[in-house]
């Protein structure tokens, strides 16, 4: 069984982590850039770009490693 072979886990685990990790960036994206919130230290435009990129290519890995964990 998937659930007790080590290494499995491990790849479950991962891919949890992945899954969870994108929204938290896109949470943190838009809190680092709402002036409301941040004031004078919101994020400037080389953070936000990158941390935007970093949102992005993080949702994309979590859809593959979905879709490649269902059979795809």
């Amino acid at each position: 069984m998937f659930y007790s072979d080590p290494f499995g886990l491990l790849v479950l685990s991962a891919l949890v982590n992945g899954i969870a990790a994108a929204p938290f960036l896109i949470v943190t994206m838009l809190i680092a850039g709402d002036p409301q919130v941040m004031g004078k230290h919101r994020n400037g435009k080389i953070a936000l770009v990158l941390g935007w990129a970093t949102a992005f290519i993080m949702s994309a890995a979590a859809v593959i490693g979905l879709w490649q964990s269902l059979g795809g």
